[in-house]
């Protein structure tokens, strides 16, 4: 299952586990906030984020199922730790992001 920003509050719970796919772009509603709705799903694989948003959640390894991560185009100055620990990861996009330090921890990411 596929879903937009503005399908993200009309999830049900029954629906949370099939969202596989989620792309969140420039909706008022959670204009430079990284939406807490999307770490109640846990099958999500590919998550697109473009929302001006300023920094990446430390929980974000909750989301243990993503394969693939776009950020682009955000405020994102630094990367979490927490990150490392999706092992699943295979693209992991933080292109035009003011990010100052690739911490060491990025070779964890084997399969990117």
């Amino acid at each position: 299952m596929e879903i937009r920003a503005s399908d993200l509050e009309r999830i049900t719970e029954e629906q949370e586990l099939l969202v596989e796919t989620a792309c969140i772009a420039n909706y008022p509603m959670y204009m430079n906030n990284f939406p807490n709705k999307l770490f109640k799903f846990l099958n999500l694989k590919k998550l697109q984020i473009y929302l001006n948003i300023s920094y990446v959640p430390n929980y974000i390894d909750i989301l243990y199922n993503l394969e693939e991560l776009n950020l682009d185009s955000n405020k994102i100055t630094t990367i979490p730790e927490s990150l490392y620990n999706l092992k699943k990861l295979k693209l992991l996009n933080l292109d035009r992001n003011p990010i100052k330090d690739i911490p060491k921890g990025i070779g964890k990411l084997e399969n990117l």
